[in-house]
């Protein structure tokens, strides 16, 4: 098949139309290999035709062309998270969303894929798109995975528009964890320092606390200052997880507070202060630790 090269294009677009899916998984793999911009509409319409159909192995394989492809798809990629019938369809099923076979689903996950094959792809033009399914949509699937694709592409427009995510209290609360950890995974890869403030916030609730917690870190020294004053917070959770961050991010300039919560009246503080000072190998000196 390499040696025929792309005088095999047309006849395997053409080959993907009406094929059993077996073959459209096969044609679709073929494409793949020669990453042809022509082959987007057909691929598109099988990779749509394949979540509908709950056919995994070509929805793989023709989301796997569509990326190779790349920025000649993002177009066609985009208008299919805009697609208001898919979306209505997706929308009747909300009641049982969450159980895997609730009857829309199917249709769901035609946004939810569409979403994360254009983080895979990773152009800047699906920004602006992937933002508005974040903020717009109802489905805390797509939100997700929208987050998912804007952390892939790594774009700062994407950043208050994350942050907004995490005041969505009006959401269902399955819909609201999912979302709002993806969007700290998000936030964590994009690595901003607006994030500090939101995620340091967001150590209050313990359904949020470890994803929160894991981007700070990921954000790293930008992080310090503003973590050390929650050192003394009202709340032990948060100073115990205040101190475990400033152990992993590891800038000295926390030494002196983890030193002061050893003293901490809560015991798990007072533990998450050694293991976080120890973790860093800072060993006792004459003034205390160094």
């Amino acid at each position: 098949m390499a040696e025929i090269g792309t005088p095999a294009v047309e006849p395997l677009i053409a080959a993907l139309k009406g094929s059993d899916n077996y073959a459209l998984f096969r044609v679709a793999g073929l494409l793949f290999r020669f990453g042809e911009a022509r082959a987007v509409e057909p691929l598109v319409v099988a990779f749509v035709e394949a979540l509908k159909g709950g056919n995994s192995d070509t929805q793989r394989a023709a989301s796997g062309a569509l990326i190779k492809i790349g920025r000649p798809a993002v177009e066609r990629l985009v208008a299919v998270l805009n697609d208001s019938h898919v979306r209505s369809r997706a929308e009747q099923g909300q009641g049982s969303f969450w159980s895997s076979d609730a009857p829309d689903r199917k249709f769901s996950r035609v946004f939810e894929e569409a979403a994360r094959a254009l983080g895979e792809i990773g152009d800047a033009s699906a920004v602006e798109p992937l933002i508005a399914a974040l903020i717009d949509h109802d489905l805390g699937a797509l939100r997700a995975a929208a987050a998912g694709a804007l952390a892939k592409i790594g774009d700062a427009r994407a950043v208050e528009p994350l942050i907004a995510v995490f005041g969505g209290w009006h959401w269902p609360d399955d819909s609201r964890e999912m979302v709002c950890k993806a969007a700290a995974g998000a936030l964590a890869k994009i690595g901003d320092v607006r994030a500090v403030g939101p995620l340091i916030a967001m150590l209050k609730d313990y359904r949020m606390c470890w994803e929160a917690a894991e981007a700070l870190v990921q954000i790293g020294s930008a992080a310090v200052e503003p973590l050390i004053p929650r050192l003394n917070d009202g709340d032990a959770g948060v100073r115990k997880v205040a101190a475990s961050v400033l152990g992993k991010i590891g800038d000295a300039r926390a030494v002196g507070p983890l030193i002061a919560a050893l003293k901490d009246s809560d015991s798990k503080v007072r533990l998450a202060a050694t293991e976080a000072l120890d973790k860093r190998g800072w060993r006792p000196s004459q003034d205390g630790y160094m």
